[in-house]
């Protein structure tokens, strides 16, 4: 059976995610025989063991499928291996005293 990234993650970042998702995950990975023929080379979001989006365009999937609510599972079908996408995150302060609203403060170097 093919691996997905989730199954790379340390089991305190398996913690953090959503049961659904990981639920959603499982499913995708056993409809994905089925889906090769008809999805191959497109992205599909799977929410509630079903496809509730798929298109080539990860953007358009991503806001169909979030419009439904939950926490759908999206994969590249065919390629799942290839798409890897690395989030970085990063902590600011905030200047409080900023008017109208608190901003961000950064200090850059040029």
């Amino acid at each position: 059976m093919l691996q997905i990234q989730t199954t790379n993650l340390s089991p305190h970042q398996q913690q953090a995610l959503h049961a659904d998702f990981l639920a959603d995950e499982q499913a995708y990975l056993k409809m994905r025989d089925v889906l090769l023929p008809q999805y191959r080379g497109q992205w599909v979001a799977v929410h509630g063991g079903k496809i509730v989006a798929s298109g080539a365009n990860l953007l358009e999937v991503m806001e169909k499928a979030s419009a439904g609510g939950g926490h759908p599972f999206i994969a590249l079908v065919g390629a799942e291996d290839a798409a890897v996408f690395r989030v970085r995150r990063t902590v600011f302060t905030y200047d409080l005293t900023y008017q109208p609203f608190p901003m961000p403060r950064v200090t850059a170097t040029f």
